[in-house]
């Protein structure tokens, strides 16, 4: 399967759906390609289809941040082509993108091409990283944001970079006790400081 858009966007988070709405708002043709089952990437994510939010301001201002930016992907939903559980294995040359999902693959031709693919973790071994208990960021972000599930009652957040600070305060805010945070990099903020 091969087709022509005017653009395409690898990334379903916040800059990609940011993206395809304004692309769809200025009349251009544009795919929206994201390996997850819905958008919202790892900010924004969405609870799986079959649970009900009761209480959207209990479930923290990213939440209702994400909801606020689907509703106005919604308004022009119908102008974009949105490739879900999709990956991109290629692109060829800025222009050429081949796609896979299931048992079925393509090439889209963009005349333009926006890569959105956010942050990924990179999680370092170190001793016991495979005790209970000890889970990376992105696995506590998804107990909370997609199971709503609390990922026990005390925590000490260590890695490096401002995924842990996010990680940190919505855990502070779901009711665990954080006990540390650790940068184990050189913060920029750090520099600022005497010590």
């Amino acid at each position: 399967m091969r087709r022509s858009r005017s653009l395409a966007i690898i990334g379903g988070g916040p800059a990609g759906i940011a993206a395809a709405t304004e692309a769809a708002r200025a009349g251009l043709s544009c795919t929206l390609i994201d390996e997850a089952p819905r958008l919202g990437g790892q900010i924004y994510r969405q609870p799986p289809q079959g649970f009900q939010v009761k209480d959207a301001h209990a479930l923290g201002k990213d939440f209702i941040r994400g909801e606020r930016l689907r509703a106005e992907f919604d308004e022009i939903a119908d102008r974009v082509e949105v490739l879900s559980e999709t990956a991109v294995l290629g692109v060829w040359g800025g222009r050429e993108l081949l796609w896979a999902s299931g048992g079925t693959s393509g090439i889209i031709h963009a005349e333009r091409l926006i890569i959105a693919t956010g942050a990924y973790e990179r999680p370092v071994p170190f001793p016991g990283w495979t005790l209970p208990g000890v889970m990376a960021a992105g696995g506590m972000q998804t107990l909370m944001k997609t199971m709503r599930l609390r990922p026990g009652r005390r925590a000490i957040v260590a890695g490096t970079g401002p995924l842990i600070l996010g990680v940190a305060n919505r855990l502070h805010e779901i009711g665990v006790e954080v006990v540390a945070v650790l940068e184990a990099g050189k913060p920029a903020w750090r520099s600022t400081l005497s010590v």
